[in-house]
């Protein structure tokens, strides 16, 4: 007996002639490399968030590092910064975590059905809502992080802009 959330798992219809083989394969194949380039998109995105986040993060510890005495209007501009690209730095590598779990989950997904011949459940959409919330959440602790910085450079530049 089933539940409701779960509907009877189905016989997978195997294509019969050579044709009907060789035109799903095209199908399969074409769908395999479209999904195959979106997800090496969003990770070349995400690496490059987390690559800018870390070296802002090196830049200022190389600032403070040197001794720079800040304005005091500066201090929480910067705090704020430190606070938003930690958080993005995390949440972008949770992202990268979710988005390797659910990989793996498809792959034991597709190789349940092709050694039991019957058709599996999908992968969870709560892989894409947690992968989706985590990186733009990220972005958002991203940008925020970037503009403080702005802000913080703006206040200890401004002075010295000043005719």
């Amino acid at each position: 007996k089933t539940s409701p959330a779960q509907p009877p798992r189905k016989e997978l219809q195997v294509p019969e002639s050579k044709q009907d083989i060789e035109a799903y394969n095209l199908l399969v194949d074409g769908h395999n490399a479209s999904q195959e380039r979106i997800t090496q998109r969003a990770q070349d995105i995400v690496k490059m968030f987390f690559v800018v986040s870390g070296g802002a993060l090196a830049v200022c510890a190389g600032f403070f590092s040197a001794g720079v005495v800040l304005p005091q209007e500066a201090i929480s501009p910067v705090r704020g910064a430190w606070v938003s690209l930690t958080s993005a730095m995390i949440l972008i590598g949770l992202t990268l975590l979710l988005m390797l779990g659910r990989d793996f989950r498809f792959g034991q997904l597709n190789s349940l059905q092709m050694n039991s011949r019957k058709q599996s459940p999908e992968t969870s959409d709560w892989w894409e809502i947690w992968i989706w919330g985590t990186g733009l959440f990220g972005f958002l602790f991203f940008c925020t992080g970037m503009c403080f910085f702005t802000y913080a450079a703006w206040i200890y530049v401004a002075p010295t802009l000043a005719p």
